[in-house]
């Protein structure tokens, strides 16, 4: 059985999130959820691809962000998350984007005066 440990060493890792709107979560406990994994063969299989999910969709994250201008990170944003950009903040968004919040205000206002 393996845990992560912080890293001091001393206590296992918790995890959190920030979330710029509502979201329901769940905590499991770690030596549980070995238990039953191994118990159940389907329960391994769903964490494999949640898991691999998370690392497909960090890997789009890094690439749109290490490959592109700010311009095209900001239609990659509104291509995987339609409708979010209007529950969030432009401060938030221009963090995610990696610019800051007047280079995005800049930008907005290019594409109203282009459309």
């Amino acid at each position: 059985m393996k845990t992560c440990w912080n890293s001091r060493g001393e206590l296992p890792a918790r995890s959190f999130i920030v979330a710029e709107t509502s979201v329901q979560g769940f905590r499991f406990d770690w030596e549980q959820m070995s238990v039953a994994r191994s118990r159940h063969p389907a329960l391994t299989a769903y964490v494999t691809r949640m898991l691999e999910y998370a690392v497909c969709s960090q890997a789009r994250r890094f690439i749109t962000h290490t490959a592109s201008s700010a311009e095209e990170r900001l239609a990659n944003f509104r291509k995987e998350y339609p409708n979010l950009e209007r529950r969030i903040s432009q401060k938030v968004l221009a963090s995610y984007l990696q610019i800051t919040p007047a280079y995005l205000s800049q930008l907005m206002r290019r594409e109203q005066e282009a459309a």
